[in-house]
């Protein structure tokens, strides 16, 4: 059914026909005509080390042969050298007061850590659990075969909470900065707390990325995540938490509407007439809106052809309201209410048919969830919340999230601001207006 989930509709079940797939005969890899890619060569000034290879010197017939060193054949390859750790050691010595005779102990010096971890390595630990989803015992086993440094699960955890402590910052000035922004992508998806039902939401822009972990999947916590002055166009599905949201100011997912329309024009009869047609129509809708995302036509021109197009599917929804199929029905009933968010694409500069951004940004958790638990406190929500907040929003901006981290954890401990998260060009945060 395309309208179920991957996840009930696994590979390995036994049974299931895919319609309308048929093979193309074609084999695996590159096909005829496609121009392929190869990894350029480094400049010299990026090389360590170069090594002469000379041909033989004489040929099979016995001849001589001259070297030419003007122009080799370059080849490159890239080598890992054995990594190290390097352990530094504190002396804290203590003194005598002659006076009073009160000990004092030497104090670790500003930026130094108390536990058995320093800066880098605690960015590699939570890099590690939180953007590469292993599990603690995992991390912990691959610091000790890669790196030869040996902490237990208990050191894990407690690295992830400070690593998180250094984050706090740069993460409220980013969910501060989506809330402010023009067009806004969420979306939700399901976690465990301790065994119980939770949700991960998400906001994301074009650069920057916010993640809540909340036991509710209500409007009050879309709120929370979006601001409840919330005055830009929200991206999403059709989930009733958003409705709180003016449908004027509201881009509903093109892509999750498909799916609607497929569940209707497989019941049959005349919900099958109108999902089919319906269907029809969204597919001539995105190729004209691929057309002007392309570059190769103009908003003028996607405004003129959407008109007869728009004023086919909603008439088509009219039509479905009566129909005589109880959930076609409702589901009619329920997109018309707020069909103008179905056509906030077409007139605003900026805004997308469809909500991936937010559902790539929430793919890394899904992967994530797979292979975990969830978590099991307020402490662990919390990581969560801000890794996902960075390593999400790293993506986003193409910086070097274990880089990120680090620098952050170094300021947090000698007491100084980390560094932003926000990207550095001025954004636009007034509502776009049609262009």
């Amino acid at each position: 059914n395309s309208s179920t989930p991957p996840s009930k509709d696994p590979p390995s079940a036994k049974g299931l026909k895919k319609e309308g797939r048929k093979k193309g005969g074609r084999r695996p890899g590159g096909q005829p005509g496609h121009e392929g890619t190869t990894r350029s060569l480094l400049p010299p000034e990026q090389v360590d080390e170069f090594i002469s290879c000379e041909p033989a010197s004489r040929c099979d017939c016995g001849g001589r042969i001259s070297c030419d060193h003007e122009d080799p054949v370059r080849v490159q390859n890239v080598e890992l050298l054995e990594i190290h750790t390097m352990v530094r050691e504190f002396l804290l010595h203590s003194g005598r007061c002659q006076r009073c005779g009160r000990v004092h102990l030497g104090e670790l010096p500003a930026g130094a850590p108390s536990g058995i971890v320093g800066p880098r390595a605690m960015a590699v630990v939570a890099v590690l659990t939180g953007k590469y989803h292993l599990s603690k015992r995992q991390a912990a086993e691959l610091l000790k075969d890669l790196l030869g440094l040996e902490v237990s699960v208990g050191t894990i955890s407690n690295t992830e909470e400070r690593v998180s402590a250094a984050l706090e910052q740069p993460v409220e000035d980013a969910k501060a900065y989506v809330q402010e922004q023009a067009i806004v992508h969420a979306d939700e998806t399901g976690h465990k707390v301790s065994g119980k039902r939770a949700w991960v939401w998400t906001a994301a822009t074009k650069l920057v990325a916010v993640f809540l972990v909340r036991s509710s999947r209500g409007a009050i916590v879309a709120k929370e995540l979006l601001g409840a002055a919330f005055q830009g166009i929200l991206v999403s599905d059709r989930w009733n938490g958003y409705n709180w949201v003016p449908a004027e100011r509201r881009q509903l997912c093109w892509a999750h509407l498909i799916r609607d329309f497929k569940k209707i024009a497989e019941r049959g009869g005349r919900s099958e007439e109108i999902g089919n047609a319906i269907l029809e129509y969204a597919y001539k809708m995105f190729s004209l809106w691929h057309l002007h995302r392309q570059g190769k036509r103009g908003r003028k021109w996607l405004q003129r052809k959407m008109g007869p197009i728009r004023e086919s599917i909603e008439g088509l929804l009219a039509e479905g309201t009566a129909c005589g199929h109880a959930k076609t029905q409702r589901t009619c009933a329920r997109i018309l209410k707020v069909k103008v968010a179905l056509w906030t694409f077409v007139d605003v500069a900026g805004v997308e048919a469809t909500n991936n951004l937010a559902e790539r940004m929430v793919r890394p958790y899904v992967l994530w969830r797979k292979a975990s638990f969830g978590t099991r406190s307020a402490r662990g929500n919390t990581f969560v919340e801000r890794i996902l907040t960075v390593s999400s929003t790293c993506r986003l901006q193409d910086r070097n999230v274990l880089e990120y981290v680090t620098t952050a954890v170094e300021a947090h401990l000698q007491g100084c601001s980390a560094p932003s998260l926000l990207p550095d060009e001025v954004t636009q945060t007034s509502i776009p207006a049609a262009a």
